[in-house]
């Protein structure tokens, strides 16, 4: 099982740092699930990459598309937002990233993400983190 972020989700769809390779083993695993604020984050992401000229409308549409079958479960945040606060205070690290690694613990999943803080943090919480590309340092 494989947990996806957005840093990850992007990098695929916008033909970012290491597409191919996550693509591919994207398809390879039996299973990917996620939280359901990737879509959010996507779509800020694909906001921003339309509104600085980088893509048009129609194809950042056909991105969050993508993303979402990407996906073959989405987890609702409602169930563990005090969860994902208490996390976020003790690892002093964004809530939307908190939900990622909570499920990954929750589910003994992989991690594949491209935010370095993020990989860092999850390395230190004992998880499993995907090392099918280089990492870039934010």
């Amino acid at each position: 099982m494989l947990i996806l972020d957005a840093d990850a989700a992007m990098s695929i769809v916008s033909d970012g740092p290491g597409r191919n390779l996550l693509e591919s083993y994207i398809d390879q695993c039996p299973r990917v699930i996620s939280s359901e604020f990737l879509l959010l984050e996507c779509s800020n992401a694909i906001r921003k990459f339309i509104r600085g000229g980088f893509t048009d409308t129609e194809t950042g549409k056909d991105w969050l598309t993508k993303i979402e079958s990407m996906v073959d479960e989405f987890y609702p945040i409602k169930p563990d937002a005090h969860e994902i606060l208490t996390e976020s205070l003790r690892l002093n690290h964004s809530p939307y990233d908190l939900h990622y690694l909570i499920l990954a613990k929750r589910f003994n999943a992989e991690v594949v993400s491209l935010d370095k803080r993020f990989i860092d943090i999850c390395v230190s919480e004992g998880l499993n983190i995907s090392t099918i590309v280089d990492f870039p340092t934010n």
